[in-house]
């Protein structure tokens, strides 16, 4: 049985908003796919697994309109495409109900997700605060400790923390407008991640 949030974020993904998902395949065949927002990649692996085993993929979906396209990062493993584009397109249309012209990608880096593209947050003033290299560095400082312990307490989450980090360490060294947004998206990646509950 499809996820039923899967349809309503590939239609954001139509609008131009990334979102994230993770795919089960067995052979030619896609088993399980699921597309989300927010969480983790464990909680949504398990989640996947509930309608069968075989390869476990994950990485973002993104485009615009017709044409979709899904992200798959060689920093975490992947050095190929899960399988045919056809198959891929088959899947969308008939268990979720999605008629488009996807295909796969494979990159160094994943293109970022927001999570807070359609919706307030409580704490969005703070996020989307003028911020300058002094007083990133300043906070960075303040979070080493935790990021560090974090990493240690959960390995199998390093990337997760460490990729958005180094956005925020590139903009301290060469500070302008666009490291600046992604470096603020880190600070917000983290407390998010911190407070995430163990898979």
């Amino acid at each position: 049985m499809a996820d039923p949030d899967t349809k309503k974020f590939l239609e954001d993904v139509k609008t131009g908003k990334p979102r994230r998902f993770v795919m089960i395949g067995k052979g030619i065949k896609i088993i399980s796919l699921i597309v989300y927002k927010k969480g983790t990649v464990e909680a949504y692996k398990k989640k996947a697994k509930e309608e069968g085993t075989g390869h476990f993929y994950h990485g973002v979906v993104g485009g615009k309109g017709q044409n979709i396209i899904f992200y798959l990062s060689t920093e975490d493993g992947f050095e190929k495409p899960p399988g045919k584009e056809l198959i891929l397109k088959d899947h969308l249309a008939s268990k979720i109900g999605m008629k488009c012209k996807p295909t796969y990608e494979i990159v160094e880096q994943l293109p970022e997700v927001s999570e807070d593209d359609d919706e307030a947050s409580p704490d969005s003033n703070e996020q989307t605060a003028p911020v300058d290299a002094s007083d990133l560095a300043a906070r960075l400082d303040q979070l080493r400790p935790s990021i560090k312990q974090f990493v240690v307490t959960y390995p199998d989450r390093r990337l997760e923390i460490l990729k958005p980090m180094k956005a925020a360490n590139d903009f301290v060294e060469a500070p302008d407008s666009r490291s600046r947004d992604a470096a603020v998206s880190a600070l917000a990646t983290w407390q998010r991640s911190k407070n995430y509950s163990p898979i």
